[in-house]
């Protein structure tokens, strides 16, 4: 019963950590798109570059991914949240994309341990 709390409390932080991410590249695209040519611009930028990284995510770096490659589900993985982390600093500061980062570390650490039997 415990181990199933803490797989689940692990898998509950990791997603809303996936979705931060998502959220962050949103902005930073809005902010960008809206700097450039206006608000419907920076809309669009944000849709945009936030169905990209979904799709990509979904494809390649879910829980049970469309295309199975260990390789790409790393790059996807590291893409994203490099780009998030980028997304965090330039927009809130330093500080938040060290704890964004560090976070998302010690939750990937957690996670990739084998606690659980194989099904």
């Amino acid at each position: 019963m415990l181990l199933t709390l803490a797989v689940g409390t692990v898998l509950a932080v990791l997603f809303v950590l996936e979705l931060i991410a998502l959220a962050a590249i949103g902005v930073l695209a809005w902010s960008a798109g809206a700097a450039l040519s206006g608000t419907a611009a920076g809309i669009a930028f944000g849709v945009l570059a936030v169905s990209v990284a979904g799709i990509a995510w979904f494809l390649f770096a879910a829980e049970r991914p469309y295309f199975d490659h260990p390789p790409a589900r790393l790059v996807v993985k590291v893409v994203v949240f490099a780009v998030a982390a980028y997304s965090v600093w330039s927009l809130a500061s330093p500080m938040w994309a060290g704890i964004f980062v560090a976070a998302l570390l010690a939750v990937h650490a957690v996670a990739s341990l084998r606690i659980l039997p194989a099904d």
